[in-house]
């Protein structure tokens, strides 16, 4: 019996999340529209939307235009039914600050706040956190960005030293009731790369980030999917064998990391974000890698100055694909 109903829970949940994909796409739905849209009967098409409805996740959005028959209902996806948050840590040449988002079911940003402190401590995040969800009671799903290294969603190591170890997650579903996920945020912003150039699917890509004060953040997507490795670790450059200060320039270093992602990884493009290199040291990036490397196995470099853009895509692309399914 127990087998019987959690089946049917998963059927059900499986039928609502092709229904919200269908309504993400195109706004507005007749019953018709999803039934042909999803491959669901009319009648499990229609259960689903009076379900809906009834939750104030649709709201009839009038009436379709007949063709000699009863008019079909017009349904619309009520895009602040649910909302998501976003809280990124951020750590600059001493400076520390949370930005927080609030983001709609279209992934439009609805609120965006921001505070500077001292320290920043799991009960920083979690005050800000707080204090989102009480403006916005909506907010189910909470995604928290770090510059660090992070496994199962527990933070191993961090820029901010007082988020070492610390399980935010666990800590901010306890205490608010929310699903949260923690991501490092050169991940995010490669993500939000990634899925702005769907051609690139199924290929090998990595984005390099350079902070202020902070050794180089990389982030790496293999054929197609993203590099994380036993610990969490993959992609970590200050693990590899070189030291920036006393014995490297930027510029070395930039071409020791890049050297080292194109033996392992052979990616098709590499993305560098900031503003970091000049003209100057871009051109001697280049003529570095074409001393080492045959110029055939040199990818694609992008420089991209400004990476809020990417930042953002990749939150919103994370958090609907992970609340949506999609």
């Amino acid at each position: 019996m127990a087998n019987r109903v959690s089946n049917m829970f998963m059927v059900r949940e499986n039928n609502l999340r092709l229904i919200r994909k269908y309504f993400l796409e195109h706004e507005e739905a007749t019953k018709l529209d999803i039934s042909q849209g999803t491959g669901l009967s009319i009648a499990t098409s229609g259960n689903m939307l009076n379900d809906m409805l009834k939750t104030g996740e649709i709201v009839e959005a009038g009436q379709e235009n007949p063709n000699g028959g009863r008019p079909a209902t017009r349904y619309a996806y009520d895009p602040n039914h649910t909302l998501f948050a976003a809280i990124r840590v951020e750590v600059e040449n001493g400076d520390r600050s949370l930005e927080g988002f609030v983001i709609n079911g279209f992934g439009e940003i609805i609120n965006k706040e921001q505070g500077s402190y001292q320290a920043i401590d799991k009960n920083t995040i979690l005050s800000m956190a707080a204090g989102m969800l009480a403006k916005f009671e909506q907010i189910r799903l909470l995604m928290i960005g770090v510059p660090g290294i992070v496994k199962d969603d527990v933070i191993d190591y961090c820029d901010e030293e007082n988020l070492n170890g610390e399980d935010l997650a666990s800590l901010i579903e306890e205490e608010l009731g929310i699903q949260v996920c923690v991501e490092n945020f050169s991940r995010i912003k490669l993500y939000g790369y990634y899925c702005a150039h769907p051609k690139m699917e199924k290929e090998s890509l990595a984005l390099l980030s350079m902070p202020k004060g902070h050794c180089l953040q990389l982030g790496l997507i293999c054929d197609g999917h993203m590099m994380y490795g036993c610990n969490g670790i993959a992609g970590e450059s200050q693990y590899l064998p070189y030291y920036y200060g006393a014995t490297q320039t930027l510029v070395k270093e930039v071409v020791s990391v890049i050297s080292s992602v194109i033996a392992i990884v052979n990616p098709m493009r590499i993305v560098i974000t900031g503003k970091e290199l000049s003209s100057e040291n871009r051109r001697e990036v280049i003529q570095e890698l074409e001393a080492r490397i045959p110029k055939q196995y040199i990818p694609d470099i992008e420089y991209i100055e400004e990476e809020e853009e990417i930042y953002l895509d990749g939150l919103i692309h994370y958090l609907r694909n992970e609340w949506y399914g999609l």
